[in-house]
């Protein structure tokens, strides 16, 4: 994985700096594209903790093989992820904008079926690594893993909205301003799609997951301090939606903590006796 500092050293054109070929209205301000440091250095932990499951044991099977809360399959879409990334970043920089746009589609799907099978892994698992003393794995899990690759996957999905809008733009012969719209509105239904989801049908496997707020957040905020300005009424939509993002992220983490404390995640699971649940809940 490669810094964005680095990537502006090694090349005459970065995504950071593309907008100035192609300029559109959507583009967070230059300070956002930090991010991808953050991003990076939450992968490298979440790698670093899946090799500790090679040589840690738990009732004298590795952790890995048994209860294996993370399967190959992650890891196989997580390296799918990361050469699509990399395709990305050359078809980026060389201004192929259809090439980017494919290349990016590709890494959000791949971190979309690393999400999905990452938090099946642990609702399957999860009631054998509690009886395991396995606690602070399922944590580890949640936090290195679920919101880390959430925290990367938000981001990426604002990026190929970018890249979708510029195609629009540049290739589809759209109107700019009609593209912002049309982007706006998608991240608006996508946000509210997401929360829904989340909240109303996956809060078994997805209550933990709150990472993605942040960053969507951090990328609202960037399109905010770049374009806004009252005589652009797309601007005042972005504010819209930055302060629903606020409020649904402020929900789900109240939602969150009460059903950690009031529907303990594994109070149905078999092999969990009354008073591990209750350690489990006031932790």
């Amino acid at each position: 994985m490669i810094s964005h500092n680095v990537l502006d050293a090694v090349f005459e054109s970065t995504p950071r700096n593309r907008s100035n070929n192609f300029p559109i209205d959507i583009v967070p301000a230059s300070w956002t594209f930090d991010v991808w440091s953050a991003i990076y250095s939450w992968q490298a932990l979440h790698l670093l903790y899946g090799l500790t499951l090679i040589f840690r044991k738990a009732f004298g099977d590795y952790i890995y093989t048994n209860p294996s809360p993370v399967s190959p399959g992650f890891y196989f879409l997580f390296i799918i992820s990361s050469l699509s990334n990399t395709g990305w970043l050359f078809t980026s920089v060389r201004g192929n904008l259809i090439g980017s746009l494919f290349m990016s589609i590709i890494n959000r799907f791949a971190l979309f079926g690393c999400i999905v099978i990452s938090h099946r892994d642990l609702c399957r698992t999860g009631s054998s690594m509690l009886s395991r003393g396995l606690f602070k794995d399922i944590w580890a899990i949640r936090l290195l893993i679920h919101n880390g690759v959430a925290f990367y996957a938000a981001w990426g999905s604002v990026a190929v909205l970018i890249s979708f809008n510029t195609v629009l733009v540049y290739e589809g012969s759209v109107q700019r301003l009609t593209g912002t719209w049309l982007i706006l509105a998608l991240l608006n239904v996508i946000i509210l799609g997401v929360f829904f989801l989340e909240v109303c049908v996956f809060d078994r496997y997805a209550r933990y997951t709150i990472a993605h707020y942040i960053t969507l957040v951090i990328a609202l905020s960037g399109i905010m301090d770049r374009h806004f300005s009252v005589s652009k009424p797309y601007t005042i939509y972005v504010a819209v939606i930055l302060g629903l993002t606020i409020l649904l992220g402020v929900i789900k983490g109240i939602l969150m903590l009460y059903r950690h404390r009031k529907l303990p995640m594994y109070a149905q699971e078999d092999n969990i006796k009354s008073s591990e649940l209750t350690v489990v809940s006031h932790h």
